[in-house]
């Protein structure tokens, strides 16, 4: 099992959720914008930002149906399961850096991932910081 892994699926328990075992969702490590705490987020196929139809089931507990004030709508969006923020989609599919937007963020951690995580969990509550 590779570190990303095994990060991963550590996360995925402190988080409290089941990872998907069928191929209809990409999951990668996040830190929630607000309270700084690593969580898995989901994009499944034939997603699109800010969408209304329902992703594929089971869906995860962390991706909920929620209304937000800077689209003004209703959408499916993954959600922090410590302090319930919406996680929003344009930072995860779009932005620079974003983990399912493809294009990279070329500050000095992204050159060297493993070192970028280890410095997340370091920094994380101690909790989280068993996930080596």
């Amino acid at each position: 099992m590779s570190v990303t892994d095994k990060i991963i699926e550590e996360t995925a328990k402190v988080c409290g959720i089941s990872l998907p075992t069928e191929s209809k969702y990409e999951y990668a490590v996040h830190t929630c914008y607000k309270c700084t705490k690593l969580m898995i987020v989901f994009d499944w196929s034939n997603s699109e930002i800010w969408s209304n139809k329902e992703p594929p089931k089971p869906i995860p507990k962390t991706v909920q149906k929620r209304h937000t004030k800077t689209i003004g709508e209703s959408y499916w969006a993954n959600v922090c399961p410590f302090c319930d923020s919406v996680q929003g989609d344009w930072y995860l599919n779009v932005e620079p850096g974003g983990v399912f937007s493809g294009i990279p963020d070329y500050d000095d951690f992204y050159k060297f991932p493993e070192k970028q995580e280890m410095r997340e969990i370091e920094e994380k509550e101690p909790e989280q910081q068993n996930l080596l």
